[in-house]
């Protein structure tokens, strides 16, 4: 887990503020110790959200449909792909799988191993590794209400491109 020290400044700010006795009444606040306790009230908020990662296993664990294209294209970029991740989360553990149409002819398609995964507020990075051992880095922003993905994906030293996913759930076909 990650904690930044201006959330932990914050926090302990708010805290300190919160149970000292000597904590003035809300009118001798200067308008910069309010700005800093509603910053620490806010901070604490997603502090709450990131500590309860558990509770998102319904929400992360399932069947995502997705595309990605690359930036910057040339005549010689591949074309924007599909692909399909499945995923499986408990408590802070992340099993994945991604299966999509392979781009060589040769294959008709490749798997891939998700590794590496992080999880904290809204955001989902991890890493997706082919059989030949090429690497592929994610970083996607989640929205939990309209079950969706959206972000960012690099080769290191190489291409890079956007990618979008929506979870499909059984109740989204009948």
């Amino acid at each position: 887990m990650i904690i930044s020290k201006s959330l932990l400044y914050s926090i302990a700010i708010a805290l300190l503020a919160a149970f000292s006795n000597a904590t003035p009444a809300a009118e001798e606040y200067t308008e910069g110790q309010k700005r800093a306790l509603q910053k620490a009230l806010e901070s604490a908020k997603k502090m709450e959200f990131f500590l309860d990662l558990k509770n998102r296993n319904p929400y992360l664990t399932g069947t995502w449909v997705g595309a990605y294209d690359y930036d910057n294209r040339t005549p010689n970029t591949p074309p924007a792909n599909t692909f399909t991740l499945v995923m499986k989360s408990e408590g802070y553990a992340i099993d994945a799988v991604i299966i999509e149409p392979a781009v060589v002819p040769e294959q008709y398609a490749a798997l891939a191993q998700v590794t590496d995964t992080r999880v904290s507020l809204n955001n989902f990075i991890f890493k997706k590794t082919y059989r030949d051992g090429t690497t592929i880095n994610y970083q996607l922003r989640m929205n939990a209400k309209n079950k969706t993905m959206k972000g960012t994906w690099e080769i290191p030293e190489g291409p890079s491109g956007t990618v979008k996913m929506k979870k499909v759930e059984v109740n989204d076909f009948f």
